[in-house]
């Protein structure tokens, strides 16, 4: 498994190196299960929150909680982490927030429907973000793939019920974007710093 440098970190000591492994690809591929039922189920919260609350302040809320709870049930990690590793989860941090206030005018707009469909072709995405990032050689199933699925967003959005790409949709797909640069950047920093640190911080 290739272990990209940290700043503040020996290159040739990863994370995975000091601590070992975190967990199986079993219990890996369960905790991506887990994920992807909390987003449906936060999709469906959101747009009935929205009805009540803004979008700023929804998200305030969500990451204040979020990051009490989390700071005390891994308060330990934090004291013991670094520099480097608290700048690069405060820039992760900073991503995600951007994609979730993405999401959150998405759905405020548009059809929570569209908005979770045009947000998880991130997943083609992901590939394309890495190429262009960090010169990760892209496949021609890739390509191919990734051209479908935006095929598929085009006829759903386009030539659906819309004349036109509205502003939520249009908010969807900066979200779908953040969302695959959000996955291709946390993968790289979790190579060599604590993946605890990175999510809380």
């Amino acid at each position: 498994m290739i272990s990209y440098p940290c700043p503040g970190l020996p290159v040739k000591e990863s994370f995975e190196a000091r601590k070992g492994a975190i967990m199986t690809h079993m219990q890996a591929s369960v905790l991506m299960v887990l994920v992807v039922l909390a987003r449906s189920i936060a999709y469906l919260f959101s747009k009935t929150l929205l009805g009540e609350v803004a979008p700023l302040c929804l998200l305030a809320l969500r990451f204040g909680l979020a990051f009490a709870l989390l700071a005390i049930m891994f308060r330990k990690q934090l004291l013991a982490a670094s520099r480097a590793e608290l700048a690069r989860g405060l820039g992760l941090g900073g991503l995600l927030a951007a994609l979730m206030f993405c999401e959150m005018l998405a759905l405020k707009i548009a059809d929570i429907t569209v908005v979770s469909f045009i947000e998880n072709t991130a997943v083609v995405l992901v590939p394309l973000a890495a190429a262009a990032l960090f010169g990760v050689k892209l496949r021609a199933s890739s390509m191919c793939c990734a051209l479908v699925a935006l095929g598929g967003v085009a006829l759903l959005t386009v030539c659906g019920t819309h004349a036109s790409i509205g502003a939520g949709d249009g908010f969807a797909m900066a979200a779908a974007v953040l969302y695959a640069l959000f996955i291709v950047v946390t993968a790289r920093f979790s190579r060599a710093c604590d993946p605890i640190v990175l999510g809380v911080a």
